[in-house]
């Protein structure tokens, strides 16, 4: 009798199964595509709160972290990045209470009542004269204390911000 270690046995694979000859690439082709069916999963679950037509196009005037953001009474502790366009502001917020991938902002400025900027409190910041979908909690545009605000981490962003964007975003708003 051969002694049990010297004997040749096929191995099993990490499913438990036996390996289909030359199927070990067809299997890594199979945990791959699993894998972007997760992906786009994932990638659906985000809301997107959009005033005008989704983003895209248009030409990037600046671009900054906000560590603070506002919309009506809710103020979420994590900041974004945002984009400044020549027609729109994007950002997201990523921490939402009720939307799980949090809401992608898409707000086109000819929406917008006249903004406020304030190079000395480092922040931008208007109204919007409908309500927010994924929002109505929290921003009511017939309350006077009800604003969209964002805010500069240093004052040099917010002086970049005069030049590069509020003459183009002023002009724009009709609201």
């Amino acid at each position: 009798s051969t002694p049990p270690s010297s004997r040749l046995r096929r191995k099993s694979g990490p499913s438990g199964r036996r390996p289909v000859p030359g199927g070990f690439s067809a299997e890594l082709a199979a945990i791959a595509s699993g894998f972007d069916e997760i992906t786009a999963s994932l990638k659906n679950r985000g809301k997107a709160c959009a005033v005008g037509p989704g983003g895209g196009g248009g030409t990037l005037l600046y671009k900054h972290w906000s560590p603070r953001i506002v919309v009506g009474d809710l103020r979420p502790q994590s900041g974004t990045f945002v984009y400044w366009f020549d027609d729109r502001v994007e950002y997201n917020i990523r921490d939402h209470p009720e939307e799980r991938g949090g809401v992608q902002m898409y707000l086109h400025f000819q929406h917008f009542r006249p903004p406020d900027f304030s190079e000395d409190q480092k922040r931008v910041r208007w109204k919007i004269p409908k309500s927010l979908q994924y929002f109505t909690k929290y921003y009511d545009c017939a309350r006077t204390n009800h604003f969209l605000e964002l805010r500069f981490q240093t004052a040099s962003e917010a002086a970049a911000f005069r030049a590069k964007v509020w003459p183009t975003m002023s002009s724009k708003c009709r609201g």
